[in-house]
C-alpha cells in the first residue's frame, strides 16, 4: 500500500505530506503486530490491513478529543467516537493468520 492508494481512500490530496507519513506508520504497526507471521497472510489482506490502519491514522487529525464529525449535504453530521488503537481495523482482516492467543 502506498501514500497515493491511501490518498485515495481517504480523499486526501497525494500531495499532503501527512498522508505519507500515515501510509508509513500504519506499515509498521501492521508489521509490528503481524510479525514473524508475516509471511503466511497474502499479500492483498496485507495491504488492505495497512490501508484500514492508515485511514484510521489519518482521519485522527480532524477528531477533536477523540470525536470526528463527517460532513454529509443530506444528513445531520453524526459524531463518531475515533478508536483510540489504530490496529483495531486491521486485527479482523488479519485474524485468520494470527493463530490462537495465548492467555
Amino acid at each position: 500500500m502506498s501514500a497515493p492508494d491511501l490518498a485515495r481512500f481517504v480523499g486526501a490530496p497525494t500531495s499532503d505530506p501527512y498522508v505519507a507519513e500515515c501510509a508509513a506508520e500504519a506499515a509498521d504497526l501492521v508489521a509490528a503486530h503481524v510479525g514473524a507471521r508475516a509471511s503466511a497472510v497474502p499479500a492483498r489482506v496485507m495491504a488492505r490491513a495497512v490501508l484500514e490502519v492508515g485511514a484510521d491514522l489519518y482521519h485522527r487529525r480532524s477528531a477533536r478529543n477523540g470525536i470526528a464529525g463527517f460532513e454529509d449535504t443530506d444528513m445531520a453530521p453524526a459524531p463518531v467516537r475515533i478508536n483510540r488503537d489504530p490496529l483495531v481495523p486491521a486485527r479482523p482482516i488479519l485474524a485468520p493468520w494470527m493463530g490462537v492467543p495465548i492467555a
